[in-house]
């Protein structure tokens, strides 16, 4: 049997997408429960207004804000109707289109998310104390690289 697939061990595009799989599920599973656990936040949550911060203008639409997530338009909306309900983002109107709208942090949000940012860099640390600084560069230099490949 191992005659017939033979790339399976040894192609390096493999490996890489396997690594970066196995990656992923370690990472999420370690962040995920403490996260939600110590300030009520989910993952998604945090991510999500993570992206609202950085922002150029402070916001975002649903559509830009489900790219940057890797969320289909049905969870990203689900995700702003949340986001709304617990008070920690509001839409805007668009100004360039009356059909849209644009999600931006609220107050109460940033007060949320600087919480938040406190105990999610506690679990980084722990998560990433394997990797000198040069390291965590060059990985996020490398997953950089790929995410804007891939979109």
């Amino acid at each position: 049997m191992a005659d017939r697939c033979p790339s399976i061990v040894n192609d390096d595009r493999i490996v890489v997408a396997g690594l970066l799989s196995q990656a992923h599920h370690m990472v999420t599973r370690a962040l995920s429960s403490e996260l939600e656990e110590r300030s009520g936040m989910g993952l998604t949550t945090y991510e999500a207004l993570v992206r609202l911060r950085r922002s150029d203008d402070g916001r975002l639409t649903m559509g830009e804000l489900g790219r940057q997530l890797g969320l289909t338009s049905g969870y990203v909306t689900r995700l702003v109707d949340r986001l709304c309900e617990e008070g920690f983002a509001e839409r805007q109107n668009c100004p360039n289109d009356r059909r849209a709208f644009h999600i931006a942090l609220s107050p109460a949000g940033l007060r949320a998310l600087d919480e938040a940012t406190d105990i999610h860099l506690e679990q980084l640390d722990g998560v990433l104390e394997s990797l000198s600084c040069d390291e965590r560069r060059s990985l996020a230099a490398l997953l950089s690289k790929l995410a804007t490949a891939s979109s």
